[in-house]
């Protein structure tokens, strides 16, 4: 999944993408308010 300009991944897994076949890739947030 490409990602835009200025924005980079708070985390990352990189074992899991090895050891495991990622079908699909969520992006989740949380708002305060």
């Amino acid at each position: 999944m490409p990602r835009e300009r200025g924005q980079k991944a708070v985390a990352n897994n990189r074992k899991a993408f090895h050891d495991y076949h990622i079908e699909d890739e969520i992006e989740a947030g949380l708002v305060l308010t």
